[in-house]
């Protein structure tokens, strides 16, 4: 039969919780199973319970046997502690309550040790993450107040900036001067030496003179950036080969870059490379305002590029080297010892082109010959002559050189042949795609080398402006002959006026007449056709 007693021993042991309890002295009178179980001292039932804690050397067992003696005392009601007890193999916590046992109950305390290991470590976590929580809010609140100063200046520099190159000077000033940013710089394409050259930079003295990075470097950030459209980071600039420029401008101290290119829809204006002294500085968050920076950077510069194109006439100007290739030009200069300089081209009916050459230091006879011996030269056409220099028309049924870069909207201003090579000088419009255009033309002529690239601003030309420089080329007696044509209706059809009539009343004879109003003429219409 089970008692009172023996019940209440039977539950005490099936507690999972380490009960003692303890006389006035603080000897152990009772201990459950739990207890027993736990440590290396199975029975400690009739020892003093205090002379088992080591109060001399430990805060925690200091503080409890003080809690405990005021149980025991009658100085408090209740006592407890949490505190740590870990073993070799792992970490522990509990939470000690002692308790006065009523009068008719035998003993003065009960103590209870409950495991809160769990909880502990749930609270410790937990106070982990909060801590990681402020200090990503703190992180946060800085980059704000960081950002949003960079931003409004950025804003203004794009806003306020006269000109491209002052848009990104005061762009890289303000970057630069935002920690931990160190260094900002924009570089352009230069297609000539096939590489990405500095424009424009602010910040710390660490670019080395005339900084570029080749465009075959596949793997830099930069090259990567062109190529992709998307910003290119690299957190630790020594992850970078020895040689490469990033690397260079860090040196040996901690760094990374991002690379942001400049494009608007089509148009490319660069990359702007931004440098931080410290490692793993482009985070997420760092590269989405960096991607916003230079979206608004290149929508500035498109507008200011736009604007320009209302009020002048914007032109890439490219230097082409042509050299052993099959182009009749080169081999009649070289077979005919002979200068030859481009004069224009014209498409003709049957398809054919016409192109209009000056050849200096051959006689006339030796051109046709040379060009009726040329089985991709259909006619040859001796123009004219004017002093040492003949001019010649030669029909070629295949699109020379000329007629292949017309079709990407570009005017050959000048060819010049001499010898084995001819140097030719086009413009293009400023929206033409320069690569695709030179792309096309190395694929066409194998030996064509792009010798200079650069972009220049021509100012539309009013009709006061277009008279006025034709009037200075004109003599007195030439614009004298070419009035008096037009008011008398020479032009008209039919003719309101002779030319014998003409030359009675400047008082000159019809040859002379003639003579000068053919020169009017001249240069009346090469001052159309250069336009």
């Amino acid at each position: 039969m089970i008692t009172s007693d023996s019940l209440a021993r039977l539950t005490l042991d099936t507690l999972p919780i380490n009960i003692a309890v303890l006389d006035a002295e603080g000897t152990i009178l009772s201990t459950n199973r739990a207890w027993d179980d736990f440590g290396t001292q199975s029975n400690l039932v009739g020892e003093n319970y205090f002379e088992n804690v080591d109060a001399k050397s430990d805060d925690f067992a200091r503080e409890a046997v003080a809690g405990i003696r005021d149980v025991l005392d009658g100085e408090a009601t209740l006592f407890k502690q949490e505190y740590p007890c870990h073993s070799p193999n792992q970490k522990r916590w509990f939470l000690m309550r002692v308790a006065p046992l009523t009068e008719s109950d035998e003993g003065a305390a009960v103590i209870a040790h409950v495991d809160i290991t769990q909880r502990k470590l749930a609270e410790m976590a937990a106070e982990r993450r909060a801590e990681a929580l402020e200090a990503e809010r703190q992180k946060l609140e800085h980059l704000l107040e960081r950002i949003d100063g960079l931003v409004e200046e950025v804003m203004k520099a794009v806003t306020h900036g006269e000109s491209r190159a002052e848009i990104e000077r005061q762009v890289c000033e303000r970057i630069a001067a935002v920690d931990p940013y160190v260094l900002a710089w924009v570089g352009h394409e230069d297609m000539v030496a096939e590489e990405l050259r500095c424009s424009e930079w602010a910040g710390a003295d660490l670019l080395p003179d005339d900084p570029a990075i080749p465009l075959s470097e596949a793997a830099d950030p930069t090259v990567r950036a062109m190529e992709s459209g998307s910003i290119q980071t690299v957190q630790d600039v020594a992850d970078l080969p020895e040689d490469s420029l990033h690397r260079v401008v860090c040196g040996d101290e901690p760094g990374a870059v991002a690379a942001i290119p400049l494009r608007y829809n089509d148009a490319f204006y660069g990359v702007l490379h931004v440098y931080a002294a410290e490692t793993h500085v482009f985070d997420e968050r760092e590269t989405a305002v960096l991607h916003a920076l230079g979206t608004a950077i290149s929508t500035a510069i498109n507008a200011r590029e736009t604007r320009q194109l209302l009020t002048a006439d914007r032109v890439t100007e490219l230097e082409l080297d042509v050299s052993n290739v099959d182009a009749f030009f080169v081999d009649l200069a070289a077979t005919a010892d002979c200068t030859v300089e481009y004069h224009g081209s014209q498409q003709q009916p049957d398809g054919s082109t016409a192109v209009y050459l000056d050849v200096a230091g051959a006689p006339a006879d030796e051109v046709v010959t040379f060009g009726a011996e040329q089985p991709d030269i259909t006619r040859v056409t001796h123009l004219t002559d004017f002093e040492d220099t003949g001019r010649f028309e030669f029909v070629v049924p295949e699109p020379p050189v000329v007629s292949l870069l017309a079709d990407y909207g570009a005017e050959t201003k000048a060819i010049t042949a001499d010898g084995d090579r001819a140097t030719m000088r086009v413009e293009l419009p400023s929206t033409a795609d320069v690569r695709e255009v030179t792309d096309r033309v190395e694929d066409a002529y194998p030996d064509v080398d792009l010798l200079a690239y650069r972009e220049s601003e021509r100012p539309g030309r009013t009709k006061r402006e277009f008279m006025t420089a034709l009037a200075d080329r004109l003599t007195d007696r030439q614009l004298m002959a070419l009035r008096k044509a037009y008011a008398g209706g020479f032009f008209d059809w039919p003719r309101g006026i002779s030319g014998e009539e003409l030359a009675d009343s400047m008082d000159v004879s019809p040859a002379t007449y003639h003579q000068h109003l053919r020169a009017a003429e001249r240069k009346l219409v090469d001052s159309f056709f250069e336009e």
